[in-house]
């Protein structure tokens, strides 16, 4: 089953909105599948389309115009990526290496620094002294 929330619906010249063939032929695939008692309203309502949206799609679709060709272009091109997404898509990438290498050298750095103070407080008779009088103070 498709996912109906991933294909964008635009606005026309008109304003009014513009819905892609391979929505389209989902909507019907779903209309087609209605059989309970108010099941095909609920699916307008849950897509906020009315009526005569689907009727002419259902129309189209009776003569033909949805033809699989259509279907299967509407489908590759609903996957298409035009040259912002790409740019937007490895600057991304860019920026999700560099944190990466961020996160991996704060991670050393961490690890270097508790060692360290591992071995200040084992070596240093300064440290061991400063540990016996406390415990004697009590």
């Amino acid at each position: 089953m498709t996912d109906i929330d991933s294909f964008p619906i635009g606005r026309g010249p008109t304003g009014r909105r513009s819905f892609p063939i391979a929505f389209r032929i989902e909507v019907l695939r779903r209309w087609d599948e209605c059989t309970e008692h108010g099941a095909k309203t609920r699916l307008l309502r849950e897509l906020n389309l009315s009526k005569n949206h689907v009727t002419a799609w259902l129309r189209a679709r009776e003569s033909g115009q949805y033809t699989q060709a259509m279907v299967a272009a509407a489908e590759k091109s609903r996957n298409w990526m035009d040259s912002r997404d790409r740019a937007e898509l490895a600057r991304l990438r860019r920026e999700n290496t560099r944190l990466k290498a961020q996160v991996e050298q704060a991670e050393t750095a961490q690890e270097i620094l508790g060692k360290a103070f591992e071995l200040s407080c084992r070596g240093s008779p300064s440290a061991r002294t400063r540990t016996h009088l406390r415990s004697h103070r009590r």
